[in-house]
C-alpha cells in the first residue's frame, strides 16, 4: 500500500508539473502574439504608412475565422461519445444554450470595434506607442469598476495605475520630443 501511495504522488506531481509548464507556454505564446502583432501590422504599411488592405476587410475575416473555428470545435465535440457530445447534438439544448448566451453577442460586437480601432491607430502611432495606448483599457476598467461596481482597491493597486499613467505619459513625451 506504502508503494501505491508513492507512486500516485509522483503521478500527482508530474501532473502538476505538466500543467504548469502548459500554463506557462500558453501565457508565454499569448504574450508573444499579443506583443508581435502590432509590429508585424505596422510591417505591412505602405511606403506612404497606409494599409494596402482594408481593416474593417481584415477584422471581419479575423471575426469569421473566429466563428468557424468554434463550430469546427463544436462539431468535433459534438461527435465525441458520452453526456457532452450527446447534449450538443440534440437541437433543442442547443437553441437553447444560444438564448441563454444571446447577450455575449454585445460584448462581442465591442470587442470586433476595439479590434478595428487598434488597426486604426497603427495609422498614427508606432507600434510601442499603441501598446502604451492599448494599456490604458487597464484604467478605464479599474475606473468603471469604481463607479458602477463600487469596487475598493488598495493602495498598491493604486499605485500600479498610476505607474501606468506615467509610463504612458513619458512614452508620449518622448514620442513628441522626435517629431
Amino acid at each position: 500500500a506504502r508503494y501505491t501511495l508513492a507512486y500516485q504522488d509522483g503521478l500527482e506531481k508530474k501532473a502538476a508539473v505538466k500543467g504548469q509548464v502548459l500554463k506557462m507556454m500558453l501565457v508565454g505564446g499569448d504574450c508573444l502574439l499579443i506583443g508581435i502583432q502590432p509590429i508585424l501590422v505596422h510591417m505591412s504599411k505602405d511606403a506612404n504608412g497606409r494599409f494596402a488592405y482594408s481593416p474593417v476587410s481584415v477584422n471581419f475575416l479575423t471575426e469569421v475565422t473566429k466563428c468557424v473555428f468554434a463550430v469546427a470545435l463544436l462539431v468535433y465535440y459534438a461527435n465525441k461519445p458520452g453526456p457532452e457530445g450527446k447534449s450538443l447534438r440534440s437541437w433543442a439544448k442547443v437553441k437553447d444554450a444560444a438564448k441563454k448566451n444571446a447577450l455575449l453577442a454585445v460584448p462581442s460586437l465591442l470587442y470586433a470595434v476595439n479590434n478595428y480601432l487598434k488597426f486604426v491607430m497603427q495609422l498614427y502611432f508606432r507600434p510601442a506607442t499603441v501598446k502604451m495606448l492599448s494599456n490604458l483599457k487597464v484604467l478605464t476598467i479599474a475606473l468603471l469598476l469604481k463607479v458602477i461596481m463600487h469596487r475598493v482597491f488598495t493602495t498598491t493597486q493604486w499605485e500600479a495605475l498610476l505607474l501606468l499613467i506615467l509610463g504612458i505619459t513619458v512614452n508620449q513625451l518622448s514620442a513628441c520630443k522626435q517629431e
